[in-house]
């Protein structure tokens, strides 16, 4: 096992506890990077909000192709936040809707009128169809 002397604490100490390529062991960077935070705090969300607004459309393709690729993930991280904020989602959808009644109600309708009149029927839509119509038709048989 190696050890290195720290820069800054002038402790010796395994090379693990080294940042790669830094002097200074991990604590004593961790000490400086949270007070150099701490003092330049406006400074960083400064630089860091330009940076934002320079690299939009980069972040966002880079977002938008971490989410093809992360699919089942994504799925798996919304259903867990939306099962945690049940009633912060309600709230939400609940406002959505009241500003925007008019905007659902022709999207529903668009939506039912393309589903039901065969123009949108994919496989799982018509397997679908096809079940509710033999269980219905076993409801009427036992009735």
């Amino acid at each position: 096992m190696s050890y290195k002397q720290c820069t800054k604490c002038h402790c010796l100490k395994a090379v693990e506890m080294f940042r790669v390529g830094g002097n200074q062991c991990k604590e004593c960077f961790s000490a400086y990077h949270a007070a150099y935070y701490a003092a330049n705090r406006e400074k960083i969300r400064a630089s860091k909000a330009a940076y934002q607004t320079a690299n939009r459309e980069k972040k966002r393709a880079r977002y938008a192709k971490w989410r093809a690729v992360n699919q089942e993930k994504v799925r798996a991280l919304k259903a867990a936040y939306r099962a945690a904020n049940r009633e912060k989602v309600r709230a939400r959808d609940a406002a959505y809707y009241a500003a925007n009644r008019e905007k659902v109600r022709d999207y529903n309708a668009a939506y039912r009128a393309a589903t039901y009149s065969g123009k949108r029927v994919t496989l799982k839509s018509a397997q679908f169809f096809q079940l509710f119509s033999v269980k219905n038709k076993l409801k009427k048989m036992h009735l």
